[in-house]
């Protein structure tokens, strides 16, 4: 007999396209599964200029403030606990909000994505 919470608790390494127009995808889902137990992020994107680029990083840090054991620091994400996430456009891999009160313009499981890659793998 196993022991279903180990076998939620384990994390694989993932290679994935997200499509134009896909929804489904939130920075929780991607990301989540990964910071048990860790205590630093640290994060390349050198895209971050918009208002929704600020807002996209924003929303990366509501997740990462759920995660008792992370200081956050100052889109490569790297993760004290030897998992590395690169997201091919960065943080900005949603489309625009058709309206500033629409669906999907908060909950970004429910925004239309752009094309992007995203690698997981451990160091």
């Amino acid at each position: 007999v196993q022991d279903v919470d180990r076998l939620e608790d384990k994390v694989v390494e993932k290679h994935f396209e997200i499509r134009y127009g896909d929804t489904g995808y939130s920075y929780e889902s991607i990301i989540g599964p990964y910071l048990k137990g860790v205590k630093s992020v640290e994060i390349d994107d050198p895209y971050i200029r918009s208002s929704h680029q600020v807002h996209n990083f924003v929303r990366l840090c509501e997740v990462f403030v759920k995660v008792p054991s992370i200081n956050l620091h100052d889109c490569e994400i790297r993760l004290d606990n030897d998992w590395i996430i690169k997201i091919g456009r960065g943080l900005d891999f949603y489309q625009k909000p058709e309206l500033s009160f629409g669906i999907g313009s908060n909950d970004l499981a429910s925004r239309k994505c752009l094309e992007t890659k995203v690698d997981i793998f451990k160091r």
